[in-house]
């Protein structure tokens, strides 16, 4: 099996993109992951430069069953793999047909077994990402194929792993490729008539590209994109190649060179995959006390009902952080309060309120002098239009009164000065000096 490489990077336009319209969000989730433990204490918590959150865990006791990480040290950086299990495994087919009839005769030869390799883990969505299978059929001539055929293997018995249908799609790449799921009859999507010169970069709507979405049921056991080529490729030469592969939505871009090589060959993708607490054990009705080994272990968290595991039927659950918190409910006091209001893109205070952090939420008073809930963006000032207008009448009234008193008081001292002057105010003066 062909080392898996990093994912294919999105087009530049779109990474700048989304890195501007994340950022910030990726900035207050970075400053909270640096401050909250993610694995019960005295437990590793990086392989390499991959967090490994609880359930996760890489040592005895450091995590739950079926959650088992094992490090691989031997490369630069580590890299993380679910523990090889019946439950947990990659497995690889490898063989020779002369077409797409001949499928049944090369399955069971030359098959490996790898692990399931990590991309990252969530343990508040109960989520984590790893590399997903890619069946390929490569012609050697005009009617020979060389098929790769993989398969991930999740969950047969009591795993606690399931394939995300919502988060998840399957995609066919290739000259005239037919796209099934999990050795299913049914048609998942095709690729067209062969008129591959009407492919275009980015586009999988049947021409060189196909996507659909996966079953509305869960997968669970084997996940395994079925791939049927035709019995003669009068492209060989030029599109050797034909691709199934069930990935992440949005993160496989279609290019048209994919048509015309292997380089898909050498490209892992990754799938989400969901994950809950299995076994006899759901989540506990109000007022019912938990049982000992409940997973929901943080004060600020609760749990709701699931189906992954045991092909659904499996009584199972999540824990979730409360509303307004984040971080890990699975470990004590994981769950942390937020601070909303360092976070303003994500958490709403109008520009007239002030934004104040409280446990369990946040508060958003307006400013002195208005009325109203800044977090609905309804401040407004307390005295309307109409009152403002008959204060600010009273008050130039008031001021006309005032300059029109000094203005008579000055005049009634002028005339009092001049009465005083002709009636001989000034010869009583000097005759009183004397």
């Amino acid at each position: 099996m062909p080392t898996p490489s990093k994912c294919r990077l999105l087009p530049r336009p779109v990474q700048l993109l989304l890195i501007l319209a994340g950022a910030a969000a990726m900035a207050g989730a970075e400053e909270l992951a640096e401050q909250l433990p993610i694995t019960r204490p005295g437990c590793p918590d990086k392989c390499g430069n991959l967090s490994i959150p609880f359930p996760f865990g890489l040592m005895p006791g450091c995590f739950r069953e079926g959650f088992q990480v094992i490090c691989d040290h031997s490369v630069d950086p580590p890299r993380a793999f679910l523990a090889d299990t019946d439950n947990n495994r990659m497995t690889v087919t490898d063989s020779d047909a002369s077409a797409a009839s001949d499928a049944a005769a090369y399955l069971g030869f030359n098959t490996s077994y790898f692990p399931v390799e990590l991309v990252d883990m969530s343990a508040d969505m109960s989520q984590a990402r790893a590399y997903g299978p890619i069946t390929s059929g490569c012609s050697t001539n005009s009617t020979q194929y060389r098929f790769q055929t993989q398969a991930m293997t999740l969950g047969v018995t009591q795993g606690p792993f399931a394939v995300s249908q919502t988060l998840n799609v399957v995609v066919g790449v290739g000259w005239r490729v037919d796209v099934a799921m999990d050795g299913s009859s049914t048609l998942a999507c095709s690729t067209g008539t062969g008129r591959e010169l009407a492919a275009r970069n980015g586009s999988c709507a049947g021409q060189g590209c196909c996507e659909a979405a996966l079953p509305p049921e869960p997968v669970y056991g084997s996940v395994q994109p079925g791939l049927v080529v035709p019995n003669e490729n009068a492209l060989w030469r030029s599109s050797p190649c034909s691709y199934a592969m069930v990935v992440e939505k949005s993160r496989y871009v279609f290019s048209t060179p994919d048509l015309y090589g292997d380089t898909l060959l050498m490209e892992s993708f990754p799938v989400v995959l969901d994950f809950a607490i299995v076994g006899n054990a759901s989540c506990p009705a109000k007022g019912q006390r938990p049982p000992p080994d409940y997973a929901c272990a943080s004060s600020n968290s609760y749990c709701v009902n699931a189906t992954v595991g045991l092909s659904g039927y499996a009584l199972s659950y999540v824990c979730k952080c409360s509303e307004y918190y984040e971080g890990n409910p699975y470990i004590a006091n994981g769950c942390r309060d937020i601070d909303e209001c360092k976070f303003p893109d994500l958490y709403y205070c109008s520009s007239k309120g002030i934004c104040k952090n409280r446990p369990g939420g946040y508060d958003c008073p307006c400013k002195p002098g208005m009325r109203g809930d800044g977090k609905l963006g309804q401040c407004v000032e307390k005295f309307p239009i109409v009152a403002k207008a008959i204060v600010g009448i009273i008050g130039g009234i008031s001021i006309i009164v005032v300059i029109s008193f000094l203005v008579l008081l000055r005049k009634e001292r002028r005339k009092t000065r001049e009465l005083y002057e002709k009636n001989g105010g000034p010869t009583l003066e000097r005759a009183k000096k004397y």
